[in-house]
């Protein structure tokens, strides 16, 4: 068994584009590759709970990739329609996988 053969779940990752208006005000705005990225869903148990306190205290899912996938903290994802922030991303020691925390965002 492969480890890209877990990564049973897809998701589309967000690509930020921002705009000066007339005023001079930047406005940042999001859209989502028609690409999907093999990944891994699972969400957060309680025992992880315990230790992310304070600024992870809004993630709900921990999602897996493959090294080469292009995510990092503060870039977005879309799952199921619905859109998540990677408040944090950490690679393995052996440059395998990458692994991150993120938590869902208000729809607007």
């Amino acid at each position: 068994m492969t480890y890209d053969s877990l990564l049973i779940d897809i998701c589309q990752l967000g690509i930020r584009t921002t705009t000066t208006n007339s005023l001079g005000e930047t406005k940042e705005s999001w859209t989502y590759s028609s690409t999907d990225t093999p990944c891994r869903w699972t969400p957060i148990v309680a025992s992880q709970r315990i230790q992310l306190p304070g600024e992870f205290q809004d993630v709900r899912y921990t999602v897996h990739f493959a090294s080469g996938a292009s995510v990092s903290g503060g870039k977005r994802i879309q799952h199921s329609s619905k859109a998540y922030l990677i408040v944090d991303e950490h690679m393995d020691s052996s440059y395998h996988h990458i692994t991150c925390l993120v938590k869902e965002l208000a729809a607007t």
